[in-house]
């Protein structure tokens, strides 16, 4: 897929209904989450404040003009969305500035986070979407 700016809707879309899949495979484990669009996490109160209470800084916001103007905000806040883990101990936010963003519980100590994160993304790269290439895990960063 194309970095972030250069991104279409329907690739945004896929990425979106990918990670989706993913989640969806997760449910009844550990890793079970509620799917919340963007405009959801800005508009409904109750789900800002969930995501907030989770972790401070996983929701991204458009108010960067450079951002801007690279196209990151391009068709905000559409095919973006967040997945709250259902014990509310990550959120992942898709599409954000980056295809994934995972953030762990701010209520964990630094090596709970890290065993948390580390584990989330084991079972993400392990998963069985539908495209055996949907999913691409670089441990690089």
């Amino acid at each position: 897929l194309s970095l972030t700016p250069q991104m279409t809707v329907d690739q945004r879309r896929d990425v979106e209904l990918t990670i989706a899949g993913v989640f969806a495979a997760f449910e009844g484990t550990d890793f079970a989450a509620t799917r919340y669009s963007l405009s959801d996490c800005f508009g409904r109160p109750e789900v800002r404040s969930r995501c907030t209470d989770v972790s401070t800084t996983a929701l991204p916001v458009n108010n960067d003009p450079f951002k801007d103007s690279a196209g990151i905000y391009d068709a905000w806040p559409e095919e973006r969305a967040v997945f709250i883990g259902d014990d509310d101990s990550f959120v992942a936010v898709v599409n954000g500035e980056e295809h994934l963003v995972l953030s762990t519980s701010h209520d964990q100590s630094l090596i709970e986070a890290f065993n948390s994160g580390a584990d989330l993304l084991d079972n993400i790269a392990n998963s069985k979407p539908a495209s055996p290439d949907a999913v691409a895990i670089s441990y690089e960063y």
